[in-house]
């Protein structure tokens, strides 16, 4: 079971259910979506259930032309071009309750550094 996401996530606690800010599935998109953990239930489907009404979802997008992304309210898609030995990386982000392109910024006082 060790590395298999859809068995680990079956052995984490219930009580984890409704509490994470953040979830990074970083998964080939069709791995994320094929792979059950129940019968019902795909890796996609269980680990929204482990996010804050408030929390933020984030999977690996395998190419720039997307499926119908319904996982969540509000999604963006980002595209990070000319990244080393894959020159291409894309991310989809996705909140039930956070609209991600209308939101109030933060500043957490993170020093930003441009190579």
């Amino acid at each position: 079971w060790f590395g298999d996401g859809s068995k680990s996530l079956l052995m984490l606690p219930q009580e984890y259910y409704g509490t994470f800010d953040l979830v990074v599935i970083d998964l080939i998109t069709f791995v994320v979506n094929s792979l059950k953990v129940t019968e019902v239930l795909s890796i996609l489907d269980v680990s929204s259930l482990f996010l804050k009404p408030e929390g933020i979802l984030i999977q690996n997008e395998d190419f720039v032309i997307r499926n119908k992304v319904d996982f969540a309210q509000y999604t963006v898609d980002l595209e990070v071009y000319d990244v080393p030995m894959l020159n291409q990386w894309s991310i989809t982000m996705g909140s039930e309750t956070v609209d991600l392109l209308h939101q109030t910024q933060k500043d957490h006082g993170v020093e930003t550094i441009i190579f």
